[in-house]
């Protein structure tokens, strides 16, 4: 993991080094302390992602999210991908109901900020998935999140996360 810190960092320190765009340039489009910049060629400090994105940019160049090394344990996202023909309107009046009872208040506006890609993040369906299949009974919600589940994406969801039937 280390290795692709150093790797996006030397290429962002040569990038600027070698760019015809001065440093006070870079930092005035970018918004970017000249001083942070100044900092970070100079081995100093880093740069946050948003900067480092920013700074790219200006440079002509792209940060492009890869997949993870598996040491770390983690993965990229995995996006779950609404059923055809899934009424958002009727997902988003069923997420209401759970925010008026404050028990899976969260989730449910989590869910409704994502109801517009056409997909859920896979940290929301784990989410989703715990408040359909709770350890312990949730009566006043608990059917509501069955019907959230089943209307984006035809199915019930089991707390491994599987779809299921």
């Amino acid at each position: 993991m280390k290795t692709e810190k150093a790797n996006i960092e030397e290429c962002l320190r040569k990038a600027i080094a070698t760019s015809d765009i001065s440093r006070a340039e870079i930092a005035r489009r970018t918004k970017v302390e000249e001083s942070q910049l100044s900092y970070f060629v100079n081995r100093q400090r880093t740069l946050t992602l948003t900067s480092a994105a920013k700074v790219a940019d200006v440079l002509g160049l792209e940060l492009v999210q890869t997949k993870r090394a598996k040491e770390g344990g983690q993965k990229m996202s995995e996006k779950f991908y609404f059923r055809e023909g899934c009424d958002i309107n009727r997902a988003r009046e069923l997420c209401k109901y759970p925010i008026r009872q404050r028990r899976g208040k969260m989730v449910c506006e989590q869910i409704l900020k994502e109801l517009s890609s056409g997909f859920l993040r896979e940290k929301t369906k784990n989410w989703l998935s715990k408040w359909v299949n709770p350890l312990r009974r949730e009566p006043m919600v608990e059917d509501t999140f069955k019907d959230i589940c089943l209307e984006l994406f035809g199915r019930r969801i089991s707390r491994n996360t599987e779809l299921i039937l």
